[in-house]
């Protein structure tokens, strides 16, 4: 057998190897669990699959992945930013430089929502690195939400709603040659 990498997220298994270690990997998980097998993604297999509502895809130039853009919508909509226009970045130091009342505490029902919301950010940040450090700093803020943490947290859905969607894309590599 040669190498295989596996990574699991409570009772999802996911896993990279060449077709024989591939087949021994599914032979022990049938063996040792009553589980659904969802395919293989590859050469001679699927073009593309999901695993955690992330999708993944195959060409022959490599792999690429991209999270949930349902999750965006939701942000929207609880946020109630389906209409309006995007932000162009999730995130500037002037964001509510000018608002007098920024540091000002929410009120429980926008507390709550902010958080929440802020919460969903952080789920999309798997995901979405040009959004994590707006959301880091929108979040330092979670244990006394103010005016200033939901501006933030907007200004990153604005962002978003322009940018619904990332695409990671891991190209096939030359093996370095030992020297």
């Amino acid at each position: 057998l040669k190498d295989i990498d596996m990574t699991y997220h409570g009772d999802d298994f996911v896993s990279d190897s060449d077709v024989v270690s591939q087949d021994f990997v599914d032979k022990l998980l049938v063996d040792a669990f009553d589980i659904k097998m969802v395919g293989r993604i590859g050469p001679s297999f699927a073009a593309s699959g999901q695993i955690l509502k992330r999708e993944i895809t195959w060409t022959p130039a490599g792999f690429t992945w991209s999270g949930d853009t349902n999750l965006v919508e939701k942000l929207l909509c609880d946020l109630n930013l389906s209409e309006g226009k995007a932000a162009p970045t999730p995130g500037t130091v002037d964001t509510g430089k000018n608002e007098r009342t920024s540091l000002d505490m929410l009120e429980v029902s926008a507390a709550k929502q902010t958080a929440s919301s802020g919460g969903l950010e952080m789920y999309i940040a798997l995901d979405r690195p040009d959004i994590q450090f707006a959301v880091k700093t929108a979040m330092s803020d979670i244990s006394k939400p103010s005016v200033l943490m939901q501006l933030r947290v907007c200004r990153t859905a604005r962002y978003l709603k322009g940018k619904p969607k990332l695409v990671w894309h891991f190209d096939y590599q030359d093996v370095p040659k030992a020297t």
